[in-house]
Formats: structure tokens, C-alpha cells, sequence
């Protein structure tokens, strides 16, 4: 290509090579357990992380590392966070919420469901209250907020939290390498103390 630009200096061009880079694909599961020579078995903890292989897969995290903090998507930012946690959000109306937060690859992986399940105690089962595929998240209920927010890095960040609720339980489902694991379930309860809402 060439270039030209023009000012009241007068007229330049130059010849411009353009390179166009495709965004890697993602790796298949039965791909990905044989680089990192994993078991099958989507619920194996190889690296004693207490995250299943699946959710690593998922969440392109390294499966040799135990701290499940290492981001395995080429130009990765090292900073940000990885894995499945649960932050404090203050909203404009100035009260408080818990959500569930993880990154993933933006490239979707082949094979891979994402879900967010919830349940207001632990005696009650859990249910799936949202599918969190694709591009964004479809079918949310109106009592949850769901956010996803490109990271400029080859990821994205999901978050998700419960409204009006003062307690509640939420984690994250993984369909991958034929089967189903799920991150540990984060939890709060709001009380009062001292006369103030506390969570």
C-alpha cells in the first residue's frame, strides 16, 4: 500500500506494509490434555490447584501450575487476575453486592458450555440461572446482573451478581471434555450490625 499524506508543507507518501494476524484458535480438549500430557478425566487435579482440568481448559489456565493464577492465552496481561473468585461491587445507589468474576479466553473454546449456577442456602440444590456462551450471556433473570467486558488481551472478564437477596450462593459450571466440574461455591449474608446493613 502506499501512504500520502498532505500538509501546508507540501506532500510525502510512503509504501506501508500491512500485516494481518489471525487471533490463534483454540485448542481442542483431547489437543490440550495431550500438550500438557493430562489425564482424560475432565475432574483431574494434576497440579493440586483444587481446580478441576476442565475448568482450567476453560478459563485457559495452566494445568502445571498450582497457583491458577498464569493465564495461558499468547499476550496475556499478567497482571489481571485469573481464575474463579468473588469481589465486593458498590453500586450507584450505594449499596453493596458480591459477584462471582472470572476471566476466559475470547476466542471460545471448541466443546465448552459456560454456566452460572446459583442457590439461596445450602440445604436447597442448586440450579442453573444463567448460560453464559458466546458473545455475552442470553437468558438472564432480572433479580442477576451479568457484565462482560473485553480485556484487550485475548480475554474477557464475566461478572456476575444477585440483586436483592441477602444471602445466596453462586458458582460457575463447566461442560468440557465430556463431562461436567464446577468451581467452588462463593457465598454471603447480609446482617445487621450495630444498626448499619453489613455484608
Amino acid at each position: 500500500y502506499t501512504l500520502v499524506a498532505t500538509s501546508a508543507a507540501g506532500t510525502r507518501s510512503a509504501t506501508v506494509t500491512v500485516q494481518v494476524t489471525q487471533l490463534p484458535v483454540a485448542g481442542t480438549w483431547s489437543e490440550w490434555i495431550a500438550r500438557y500430557n493430562l489425564p482424560a478425566d475432565p475432574a483431574a487435579d494434576t497440579d493440586g490447584d483444587s481446580l478441576p482440568a476442565a475448568l482450567e481448559f476453560a478459563l485457559a489456565l495452566d494445568p502445571t501450575r498450582g497457583d491458577s493464577s498464569v493465564s495461558t492465552v499468547p499476550g496475556a496481561d499478567p497482571t489481571i487476575p485469573r481464575g474463579v473468585r468473588m469481589e465486593q461491587t458498590f453500586l450507584p445507589d450505594g449499596t453493596r453486592r458480591f459477584d462471582l468474576v472470572f476471566t476466559r479466553p475470547r476466542v471460545a473454546r471448541p466443546g465448552v458450555g459456560y454456566w452460572l449456577e446459583a442457590t439461596l442456602n445450602l440445604q436447597q440444590g442448586w440450579g442453573i440461572v444463567a448460560d453464559l456462551n458466546g458473545a455475552g450471556a442470553t437468558d438472564i433473570p432480572q433479580f442477576l446482573d451479568i457484565a462482560v467486558t473485553d480485556l484487550d488481551d485475548g480475554t474477557e472478564e464475566v461478572r456476575a451478581g444477585l440483586r436483592g437477596f441477602s444471602q445466596g450462593y453462586l458458582r460457575l459450571s463447566i461442560d468440557a471434555g465430556g463431562g461436567t466440574v464446577r468451581s467452588a461455591p462463593f457465598g454471603w449474608v447480609k446482617r445487621t450490625l450495630h444498626r448499619q446493613n453489613n455484608l
